[in-house]
């Protein structure tokens, strides 16, 4: 992840998503608990289930959708596959180019 300057990953199990890992879910799960890094299974450290989201879905479902399940990332899938991946920050961007296109009077 640090050498591909990405904040999280899919992890799969047989061919099928099982769970996603964040930055965040290291801190919390091994750097916080003092486990070694090298060692501790991703099974341990991500997030599952997976909760997704259809692509041709609007971005205020996804909004409500994150808020539902007290998420900060959301899967895009589309014909099942990951295509995508909405995070918090997508979201306050769009909220600011929505309220900036209309000229900032908010």
């Amino acid at each position: 992840m640090v050498a591909r300057d990405i904040g999280s990953v899919i992890v799969t199990r047989d061919g099928e998503y099982a769970g996603i890992v964040a930055e965040k879910d290291i801190l919390k799960k091994v750097i916080l608990k003092e486990l070694d890094a090298r060692t501790t299974q991703l099974e341990q450290t991500m997030s599952s289930p997976l909760v997704t989201i259809q692509a041709d879905q609007g971005l205020g479902e996804a909004a409500l959708l994150m808020l539902e399940k007290k998420i900060r990332m959301l899967l895009v899938v589309e014909n099942d596959k990951i295509v995508g991946i909405i995070t918090e920050d997508d979201l306050d961007r769009a909220t600011l180019d929505t309220m900036m296109s209309f000229g900032g009077a908010f």
